[in-house]
């Protein structure tokens, strides 16, 4: 007794399914274009230069010690403390990092004025202008 495979027509050759190729290009293409969307999120105000960030260090003030090792010296891209109208006692700034490059791994450094009551962690998640010195600010809840 023969049996038929039902991918096969009666001669034999596999049946062409031109819906199913179709299919998996699609599915192909809406994966790989998904994958790059997830690298690099879009944030509000992006274009004028404010990027996703992750908290460093908490320094207590313009004159306090610098905890920036020589690896962060050398990814340091903007430093606040020097140009900062508002050096006043008890300004606080944090060291920052954000990806760049498209790449998670690759990370620069902002030292930047904490506003006024905002309380940060190390590793907490909040915005920080990388083109010129902009007091931190939180994420928006959607990101």
């Amino acid at each position: 007794m023969k049996y038929l495979n039902p991918s096969k027509g009666a001669s034999g050759a596999v049946a062409r399914r031109p819906g199913l190729v179709a299919l998996g290009w699609m599915t192909g293409a809406v994966v790989g274009l998904s994958a790059c969307a997830a690298v690099t999120p879009e944030l509000d105000g992006y274009a004028d230069g404010w990027r996703r960030a992750r908290v460093e260090a908490v320094l207590a003030a313009a004159a306090a010690p610098d905890p920036v090792t020589s690896v962060h010296k050398a990814r340091l891209h903007l430093d606040c403390r020097a140009n900062s109208t508002a050096s006043g006692v008890g300004v606080r700034y944090a060291r920052v990092s954000y990806a760049y490059g498209g790449n998670p791994q690759l990370r620069r450094h902002v030292v930047a004025p904490i506003p006024e009551g905002m309380v940060l962690q190390p590793g907490q998640a909040l915005a920080v202008q990388v083109r010129h010195c902009a007091p931190l600010r939180a994420l928006l809840s959607g990101h």
